[in-house]
């Protein structure tokens, strides 16, 4: 409760300290999925746009950990949400074949769980890792299936940030041509 009220207030130092002291009580208990909860927490919080790079390497170090925890205890829903996170913090760090990892992984699970709208979330990773990539046919390749997915869930904000997100990516390669860059 006060985790998600310091996360909402953006105040992610206040967040992190909060999650910190919740593993150490979940560790203390032997408690398994608590700890894994908490570093997931605490990976999320150094997905901010506000964190650095030091912060995300980090939140690379608490997802894999909570990875591990959840593939323990085989809860293969919490294992894709981990990896969700731990491909956006690779994307940060411009570790885009790590998250291209990340995303594949994790659409395997989504598809497998039959959860549609985490398929498209791992599909949107896969296409802003491939787009950060330089692999711009297979990132639009990722971002059409995204769109078509949120298109059949009726969830037009979600389709219309997919649109966006595209146009960005394009934008990108367009600047960098213009600049004479080498795309892949």
């Amino acid at each position: 409760m006060r985790l998600d009220s310091a996360k909402k207030e953006e105040k992610p130092d206040a967040a992190l300290q909060l999650a910190s002291e919740e593993l150490v009580w979940f560790r203390d208990q032997g408690h398994k999925r608590g700890q894994a909860s908490m570093l997931l927490a605490m990976a999320r919080v150094n997905t901010s746009g506000k964190r650095g790079v030091k912060d995300r390497d980090q939140g690379v170090r608490q997802a894999k950990e909570a990875l591990k925890i959840y593939r323990e205890l085989g809860d293969k829903p919490m294992e894709g949400a981990v990896l969700l996170v731990l491909g956006e913090l690779y994307v940060f760090v411009k570790s885009f074949q790590e998250a291209i990892g990340a995303a594949n992984k994790a659409l395997a699970i989504f598809e497998d769980g039959e959860d549609s709208r985490s398929e498209a979330r791992a599909l949107h990773l896969l296409a802003e890792a491939r787009f950060g990539n330089r692999q711009m046919e297979g990132g639009k390749q990722a971002a059409d299936d995204a769109i078509a997915i949120w298109t059949e869930l009726g969830l037009r904000r979600q389709e219309a940030i997919e649109h966006l997100s595209i146009a960005r990516w394009h934008a990108e390669e367009d600047l960098l041509r213009s600049q004479g860059r080498n795309l892949g």
